[in-house]
């Protein structure tokens, strides 16, 4: 008689503890799908604030390769580059014109430019595209260098842009910033892909070292 209950002692025991096991695992499913919709929301914010600030800097190019001057005329200087690459650029198409900082202090500040409207920003680096060397010393520097006009990048897609660089040793040989977006492809012709964010380019890599 003891012998049966204590067995059935033991049976109830394991089926409380198996209840609380159960009852502890459904709690932590409700914990771990409140930390995935969490960082789902974080990931939605993140790219929310990401397109507003490259929406800010739709019309924004940056000039690298200048040297800084005391006193420089920047406005002069954008004239001249643009008037090297048969732009007509005017002083009213130039909205703010300023140096900015960079992490790097052996490396020229570059030069950002916003300009009133985004038809003479395209127009602008299609004509430095289509450029095959643009000087300084057109522009009135007396050391000899390269002067490049790109997009203006938010810190972020600037991020990933340098990370698409690594990309192309694993298959993808287009990375481009355009319009203050990140896009890369593997090949001429091929689906394009717009790296939103972090979690695309960790998708991308992860699937490239497993040879997809």
């Amino acid at each position: 008689m003891k012998n049966t209950e204590s067995l059935t002692d033991a049976v109830k025991f394991c089926s409380d503890s198996f209840d609380d096991v159960i009852e502890r695992l459904k709690g932590m499913e409700i914990r771990i799908r409140s930390i995935e919709a969490l960082n789902t929301k974080m990931v939605e914010m993140e790219d929310e604030v990401e397109n507003i600030e490259a929406y800010l800097r739709r019309n924004n190019l940056e000039i690298n390769g200048t040297s800084e001057e005391k006193n420089d005329d920047l406005y002069e200087i954008a004239i001249k580059m643009s008037t090297a690459l048969n732009v007509q650029l005017k002083k009213d198409d130039i909205d703010i014109l300023h140096r900015v900082l960079t992490k790097n202090q052996e490396i020229r500040k570059p030069i950002v430019m916003k300009l009133t409207n985004r038809w003479m920003k395209q127009e602008l680096l299609e004509a430095r595209k289509n450029k095959r060397s643009l000087s300084t010393t057109v522009i009135g520097f007396g050391e000899k260098g390269i002067v490049f006009v790109n997009e203006h990048p938010t810190p972020q897609n600037m991020v990933l842009f340098e990370k698409e660089r690594d990309m192309r040793s694993k298959g993808y040989s287009f990375a481009r910033i355009k319009e203050g977006k990140v896009f890369l492809r593997k090949i001429e012709n091929d689906k394009v892909i717009h790296i939103k964010n972090r979690a695309i380019m960790k998708e991308i890599d992860d699937r490239s070292n497993l040879g997809q």
